[in-house]
């Protein structure tokens, strides 16, 4: 099997964020169902029917034991985020600043030879090409592609925010 790159690592922790939250949704959802019927059977069933009744029990049991199953669900969506945040650094540190970087020398290097003929004093190119609409844009994406260590529960937000800043960099990239 290839290893994966570092936005890979991200794309497959985001996808087990999901199923995480899918999982959770699911049994906070089966949970509700089985406490409102569970309610509605204890008020409106047939206590002498023996469905009525195995339905009864097996809806205690459901209420019994969903909340400690939501629980553990919940320990893993935490572990998955915190993965999920462990990938977005490395995703960081070893593809997007690296790319960012040689992107930027070369987009500066681009907008340094396009305006070099028009500033005699070399203090007043730099600050025109930090200025140029191109490194301003490539500076907009460095912003967001900085190590943070926020709540576990902004990751999925980060790492979306992460890859979107890749595409841009690889749009800006096409153009040099």
């Amino acid at each position: 099997m290839k290893p994966q790159t570092p936005a890979e690592s991200v794309f497959a922790a985001l996808e087990k964020m999901a199923q995480q939250e899918a999982e959770n949704t699911g049994l906070n959802a089966r949970l509700a169902d089985s406490q409102a019927e569970l309610t509605r059977l204890s008020v409106d069933g047939d206590l002498d029917d023996s469905k009525t009744i195995a339905t009864i029990a097996r809806l205690q049991i459901f209420t019994h034991l969903l909340p400690a199953r939501i629980l553990a669900r919940q320990a893993a969506t935490e572990l998955a985020q915190k993965a999920l945040l462990g990938a977005c650094h490395d995703f960081i540190s070893q593809q997007l600043s690296p790319r960012l970087r040689e992107v930027m020398a070369r987009a500066r290097s681009k907008v340094r030879d396009s305006l070099k003929e028009h500033f005699i004093d070399g203090i007043k190119l730099i600050r025109a090409v930090d200025e140029s609409k191109l490194v301003m844009d490539l500076t907009a994406i460095g912003q967001t592609a900085t190590i943070r260590h926020l709540p576990a529960d902004e990751a999925v937000q980060y790492a979306e925010d992460l890859l979107a800043a890749l595409n841009a960099l690889e749009a800006v990239s096409a153009k040099l």
